[in-house]
């Protein structure tokens, strides 16, 4: 380390010694450095010093180098991280709806895994590459290696899974080969596969990851929440519900030919073939509908939304609204005003306690006793209203990250279709002729909502009208106030 008239600089090995860094250091400004002095910390520290690097060195030091920015003096060469395996389903199960395998058939096929490449580094100690993965990776339950190693079997009879990390699994499966009607509620903690329709007054709730496939029609109207899967819900490629009013919820994805006259809750994507009327669809992922019309209903969805048409010429309420998060809003509305009011206890309570604690001596025992527990109180209170905050900013984050949701109609759009975003909205008064991109523009003194036709690349706002009230929009506020409180004045 030199400290020739206050001037100091560090060489500093990064904490996975892949990098030496020089950081100049000084009141402010800029400085030169004495290229000796650098070589004499870069021997302190056991670094070998090669003609390239002192050349380095020295050219850094004629120049006047800003204080506190960082330069790479010498790097090592990090390890390569082998590249997995990983299994690519074969054509007739990737097709099909559901995929279901028989026992002793082919399920997948099998890219190998490639090695990685050790490295070293910066005192040229070996960095060895980690471990090639193996092919026990892709196999999960009900599956086995064939004798090639180059495909997946199926051990069992059952729906092919693949999970988020590329891993294939045979679920256990209950079939129902025909249509399914049963007058009590019905639990399954398989998937469940049927070969025809879910009859009217049929309920059905999928437990324990299991996921419904029904090659026909849902067509119950059993009374609350009739359909329920842990995992995925697929239909076959008629409608969802023929005629009936049905409840839908599910933790995966949910998939269907029509959905007419339902309520869909999925954490998942939904994707529907040719129509979505007079529902009620929310989804934590996309809504897919490229060649679908979306008409008499109301669509929220965390993502994009695709579809051929939207809207119905009869002007019937149509209503999209994207980044929706109806569960954060909900939870926005309930534990807001008990944050407020606890701040608001904890304030009052810090206002009269801290004065009289700031003048102790005239206080007796039990009063500082009374006070100190008033206080104790007060933190763990404020505690509460923190933590209950956090669930909330939590959600908010989350809804950031997946910000940037579209809607993208390839046909056409009807007059009178309402198309919402956080906080913004526009009613359409004349049809849009597709193929057109409709989003939310943010970056502007006023939001607004545009629509962009990829043609041309032409951008047309559309009349925007504020939602002062949105929970979300109430959430931003707040969080925004009470950062300007705690800034120093």
């Amino acid at each position: 380390m030199s400290q020739r008239t206050m001037v100091r600089f560090s060489v500093t090995v990064s904490d996975d010694a892949m990098r030496v860094v020089l950081m100049a250091r000084h009141v402010n400004g800029s400085i030169r450095l004495d290229a000796a002095d650098v070589c004499k910390e870069f021997a302190a520290q056991n670094l070998t010093l090669d003609e390239t690097v002192k050349a380095k060195i020295a050219a850094l030091c004629e120049q006047r180098l800003a204080v506190g920015a960082q330069h790479t003096l010498l790097a090592g060469e990090p390890a390569v991280a082998p590249q997995p395996p990983h299994a690519t389903l074969v054509e007739e199960l990737a097709s099909a709806r559901p995929p279901f395998a028989k026992t002793g058939q082919r399920v997948a096929t099998i890219t190998p895994a490639e090695p990685g490449r050790p490295g070293n580094d910066v005192f040229g100690v070996a960095c060895p590459a980690a471990p090639t993965p193996t092919l026990d990776t892709l196999i999960g339950a009900g599956i086995a290696l064939d004798k090639d190693q180059q495909s997946l079997i199926a051990k069992s009879d059952g729906v092919v899974h693949v999970g988020a990390d590329g891993r294939i699994s045979i679920g256990v499966t209950e079939r129902v080969e025909f249509d399914l009607y049963t007058p009590v509620p019905m639990e399954c903690a398989t998937d469940l596969l049927v070969g025809g329709s879910v009859k009217d007054g049929t309920s059905v709730n999928c437990t324990a990851g299991g996921c419904l496939y029904v090659q026909g029609a849902l067509e119950t109207d059993a009374a609350a929440v009739d359909i329920i899967a842990q995992g995925a819900i697929r239909t076959g490629h008629v409608a969802m519900a023929a005629g009936k009013t049905i409840s839908v919820v599910a933790r995966g994805q949910v998939a269907a030919g029509t959905i007419a006259t339902a309520t869909v809750q999925a954490r998942g994507d939904v994707t529907v073939v040719s129509e979505i009327t007079s529902s009620t669809i929310t989804c934590g992922g996309r809504l897919i509908a490229p060649q679908a019309t979306i008409h008499a209903s109301t669509v929220l969805a965390s993502g994009a939304v695709e579809c051929r048409v939207i809207g119905c010429e009869d002007h019937t309420r149509t209503v999209i609204e994207i980044g929706a998060e109806p569960a954060l809003r909900k939870l926005i509305t309930e534990l807001l005003p008990q944050i407020e009011t606890r701040r608001e206890h904890v304030a009052k309570v810090r206002r009269t306690i801290q004065p009289l604690l700031a003048d102790a001596r005239r206080l007796t025992p039990e009063q500082k006793e009374r006070c100190t527990e008033l206080l104790f109180d007060a933190e763990t209170t404020d505690a509460e209203a923190s933590a209950m905050l956090k669930r909330l900013t939590d959600g908010h984050d989350r809804l950031i990250a997946n910000a940037g949701g579209e809607l993208t109609i390839h046909e056409l759009a009807h007059p009178g279709v309402i198309i919402r975003f956080v906080g913004v909205e526009a009613a359409l008064r004349m049809t849009l002729r597709g193929p057109v991109v409709i989003r939310a523009v943010t970056d502007r003194t006023t939001p607004s909502i545009v629509c962009k036709y990829p043609k041309t690349s032409q951008e047309v706002p559309l009349e925007t009208r504020l939602v002062p009230d949105d929970p979300i929009l109430t959430l931003r506020h707040h969080v925004a106030q009470a950062a300007r409180r705690q800034r120093p004045a």
